[in-house]
């Protein structure tokens, strides 16, 4: 069976997935994003100590 667009409806259907799993790794990005930058700048400080530390 085809669509309007005349795409075989499970093509049709595993596009549709994918747009979905796009959609969630957009999301899922943001909300990794702002503890990521909190994690480089956790690391950037702890190296900084640490030369500090060894000098």
């Amino acid at each position: 069976m085809k669509t309007r667009d005349g795409t075989p409806e499970a093509f049709s259907r595993k596009l549709s997935e994918h747009e979905q799993l796009k959609k969630k790794h957009t999301k899922l990005r943001q909300h990794c994003a702002d503890p990521e930058e909190r994690l480089q700048v956790y690391a950037a400080a702890i190296n900084l100590l640490a030369l500090e530390n060894a000098a």
